[in-house]
């Protein structure tokens, strides 16, 4: 051997290196970050709780999501009292229980936000394939379009 290929491979010819694929190299490096992992998980409780918290919460507080407890829910103004032992989020002027409606509320939130996303990834998709394919012109306007698109305030939207 010569002295370029011992300082390639060090350790002699019978040695390989370890190759890893991307997704060993993220995992390895994901698996380290702290914050990484307990965002991962708080995000993993967010989704079980939109998916099954509706009716968990019905089942364990024994209030349906549309049954109304007026008698119960409301001070002698006809206002809704806050939240007490029966009612652990209060609830609202038509006497219903706002945890029960929170937890079905988060299910709806989760599909609309995933929708929505999805929307705009198709979106994205397809302006992002015709200004690769035309090139020129029709790139460098379609990122201006972009470009005041995204500085103009989401208000006026």
């Amino acid at each position: 051997m010569t002295a370029a290929t011992d300082l390639l491979n060090p350790g002699g010819a019978g040695s390989l290196t370890e190759t890893r694929s991307a997704s060993r190299l993220f995992w390895e490096r994901f698996r380290e970050d702290k914050a990484a992992l307990i965002a991962t998980a708080v995000i993993g409780l967010l989704i079980l709780i939109a998916i099954f918290g509706g009716p968990i919460a019905a089942r364990v507080t024994g209030h349906p999501d549309f049954e109304q407890y007026q008698n119960l829910m409301q001070d002698e103004f006809g206002l809704p009292k806050g939240p007490n032992s029966q009612f652990w989020f209060g609830a609202d002027g038509e006497g219903r229980d706002l945890l029960v409606r929170t937890m079905y509320g988060a299910r709806t939130s989760l599909i609309v936000g995933v929708v929505a996303s999805g929307i705009a990834v198709l979106i994205a998709l397809v302006v992002g394939l015709v200004a690769g394919y035309f090139r020129g012109f029709v790139d460098t306007s379609l990122s201006r379009i972009g470009d005041v698109t995204l500085a103009m305030p989401q208000l006026l939207m």
